[in-house]
């Protein structure tokens, strides 16, 4: 085989594989096994719909060897919708085998459904209610003491509440977009204030997120910097001093 059929080969089994899960890693790996499934259009809905509702459940039919019992319908007699369905639930459970490891899989393997399977390692690898109240009370704290460090740029403040707030949202921390605008602007520097009440009076409306506060205060950070110089500068000024 051509190095460059291998290559192709490795690539395509590259994207066919599963993000895989590692313990204290539930939350973003849920997120990234969701988009592993979107990625498969169609039958990334229909496997979704197996770990969120179940698998399609195949009618007992009348044995045409023998009419005194059952057999299951055979995919050759589903209809073409159905019969997807039940193929997507059968690629949704093996993506999730070849996601989980050794450890995780001795807990899973008796699950007869992906949403089952599913259900169970969110169970073993998310913790219990006792564990996500603390993660969410951790989180609120780290919220409330979000504060901006001496020195720091609007870029880096902005950059750290933007990871905050990704990692609440993964974690179903929610909060109302009043409450991060509040955060944002009350921590910036004594020297903002003036630029706060001209964005406050430009941007108007509950729907105004952070990043667009950002967008319109970051371009006045060079004032506020030019600001915050002249202040430092008149600190260490031995005149200035001596006048106080």
């Amino acid at each position: 085989m051509s190095t460059s059929n291998q290559q192709t080969l490795a690539d395509s089994g590259a994207n066919e594989r599963p993000p895989m899960l590692k313990k204290g890693n539930y939350i973003p790996w849920e997120s990234r096994f969701r988009r592993f499934l979107d990625n498969k259009l169609e039958n990334g809905e229909r496997m979704w719909n197996s770990i969120e509702k179940g698998p399609y459940k195949r009618p007992m039919i009348p044995n045409p060897d023998n009419p005194q019992e059952e057999i299951l319908k055979p995919l050759s007699k589903m209809s073409e919708g159905n019969k997807k369905q039940y193929i997507a639930d059968v690629k949704v459970m093996n993506y999730l085998f070849q996601a989980i490891s050794n450890d995780i899989y001795n807990s899973v393997d008796a699950c007869k459904n992906a949403k089952d399977m599913w259900e169970q390692i969110k169970r073993l690898m998310s913790g219990s209610d006792v564990t996500s109240h603390v993660r969410h009370s951790r989180l609120m704290d780290e919220f409330d003491k979000f504060e901006t460090k001496e020195e720091e740029l609007l870029e880096s403040i902005y950059e750290r509440l933007t990871t905050l707030m990704n990692i609440m949202d993964r974690n179903n921390v929610c909060l109302i977009p009043v409450s991060i605008n509040t955060k944002f602007l009350n921590c910036l520097q004594p020297e903002w204030s003036k630029y706060i009440t001209m964005v406050h009076h430009n941007q108007t409306g509950d729907a105004v997120s952070y990043d667009v506060l950002y967008d319109s205060l970051i371009q006045f950070e060079q004032h506020v910097l030019a600001s915050k110089a002249k202040k430092a500068a008149k600190n260490h000024d031995p005149l200035a001093l001596l006048a106080h």
